[in-house]
């Protein structure tokens, strides 16, 4: 899997890690302490199968900031902006089915006003089974607009305070190194 966060690539580790043999961790494997890389921006959402779809259990501040709307305790098809639960859903369904992490650069997005650069990376976990229950889900913006704290947003500032480190490199740059699966 190829990531240039490395917010994101630590959190892929951390998950293969967690796997400890098993083909999905589960979400009881994971402490918030462990996900400060990325807390703000990480949601869980739950599998719901027949039909498929995707319950919000907890949306991370910053990414609905950025979103512009809360999806905790929703569903994703039930989201304000109709491209963005095609977008994701498509994304998650394609996880949830195929149980593999998927990740994914998306440049000059033009999403109200803003042109965004980012990076996602959905990662399937189960709860004892081998069947997908619950999902990971993070995104990496790429904004030169925020790159000092005086200028980023309440909710970002108090994240950075926290801990929480944004990865302003530029979508283009290289990946400083190429996450393998331990399972490959």
């Amino acid at each position: 899997m190829d990531l240039h966060s490395p917010g994101l690539i630590e959190l892929y580790d951390l998950w293969a890690q967690r796997r400890a043999g098993r083909e999905f961790p589960a979400r009881r494997d994971f402490q918030p302490c462990d996900l400060k890389q990325v807390l703000g921006l990480l949601s869980i959402f739950e599998v719901h199968r027949d039909p498929l779809r995707f319950k919000c259990r907890l949306h991370g501040s910053i990414a609905a900031q950025r979103l512009g709307f809360d999806m905790t305790g929703k569903f994703v098809d039930e989201a304000p902006k109709p491209k963005w639960s095609e977008g994701a859903g498509g994304h998650f369904k394609r996880v949830a089915m195929e149980g593999a992490p998927s990740a994914a650069r998306y440049q000059n997005i033009i999403y109200g006003e803003w042109v965004l650069n980012m990076e996602s990376l959905v990662l399937p976990l189960s709860n004892g089974g081998s069947q997908v229950d619950c999902l990971f889900a993070t995104v990496v913006y790429y904004d030169p607009r925020f790159k000092s704290p005086e200028l980023l947003p309440e909710t970002e500032r108090a994240a950075s305070r926290s801990g929480f480190k944004y990865d302003y490199r530029e979508p283009n740059a290289p990946a400083r190194d190429k996450v393998t699966d331990p399972a490959d």
